[in-house]
């Protein structure tokens, strides 16, 4: 994820300092690195009113891209912007993520009640998710160590 960030900014040191890695581990206990990478890439390049006032007012620093409170909306916004077909399921039915049906519903609590009644397909599905999360925050974890150690 650092890598990607420097991508648009090169005079970033190489290895992301401490506040930086508690900003980037932040943000994947809640998303997947795919969705942290690609709020990135939408706060750089994409022409959406947001990320153009982001760029327009030098606001590109990781604490602002992933401001905790912005964060869950702009992954919407982001992977709209990079795959249009996110929102689109194998036939073509709108899937409303997560993300934005707790956007939708206006809290946390009511997205709970209605993971209680997903079906155990959903709810294993759900489970996987979470479990890739942990595997990467552990692979991001493992990255950082190995980098400070050949430093």
């Amino acid at each position: 994820m650092w890598d990607e960030y420097r991508k648009y900014h090169p005079r970033c040191k190489p290895v992301a300092p401490k506040g930086v890695l508690r900003l980037l581990l932040a943000a994947l206990d809640a998303f997947s690195t795919e969705e942290v990478v690609s709020v990135v890439e939408w706060a750089h390049c994409s022409d959406d009113s947001q990320a153009q006032f982001l760029r327009d007012g030098g606001y590109l620093g990781l604490d602002n891209i992933l401001r905790q409170a912005k964060l869950p909306r702009r992954v919407e916004l982001a992977l709209v912007w990079g795959d249009r077909e996110y929102l689109l399921g194998e036939e073509g039915d709108v899937v409303v993520s997560p993300h934005l049906l707790r956007g939708l519903l206006g809290g946390f609590n009511d997205a709970w009640e209605i993971r209680e009644q997903w079906t155990d397909e959903e709810r294993a599905e759900y489970i996987d998710r979470v479990e890739t999360k942990e595997e990467e925050r552990n692979a991001v974890l493992v990255d950082i160590s190995d980098r400070r150690r050949n430093q």
